[in-house]
């Protein structure tokens, strides 16, 4: 099983929780056009050490990753994957599940540089 959260609610006693019951996690951030989409968790230093954390502990057994959308103010998917190595140290992170995840909605694709869809 795999859940999408943005981290925001986790904890270590979450973290334990989610490592012992075998759940794959996929964080949701934009790297770093986060600010585009709201808050953003890695600049709380509890949430942040929390979410890092987890990492450590689900992307050895490749049980984590990040889902990011490219936006206007992150148009490199290189730019996103050296946002989430220089964030993990790992230089083999995963980025939803080996891609990204394009605008999906209206409001998504205003904040991209596809124009509108056909």
């Amino acid at each position: 099983m795999s859940i999408i959260t943005n981290g925001s609610l986790l904890t270590r006693e979450i973290n334990d929780w989610i490592e012992d019951i075998g759940l794959s996690i996929g964080l949701s951030h934009d790297g770093p056009g986060q600010s585009v989409r709201g808050q953003d968790p890695l600049q709380d230093p509890v949430k942040r050490d929390a979410i890092l954390d987890l990492y450590r502990c689900l992307a050895p057994k490749e049980m984590m990753f990040f889902n990011a959308m490219l936006n206007r103010k992150n148009t490199s998917r290189a730019g996103v994957q050296q946002f989430f190595i220089e964030l993990t140290g790992d230089l083999q992170v995963r980025i939803g599940e080996g891609s990204f995840v394009d605008a999906y909605d209206e409001e998504r694709v205003k904040h991209c540089r596809c124009g509108p869809r056909m």
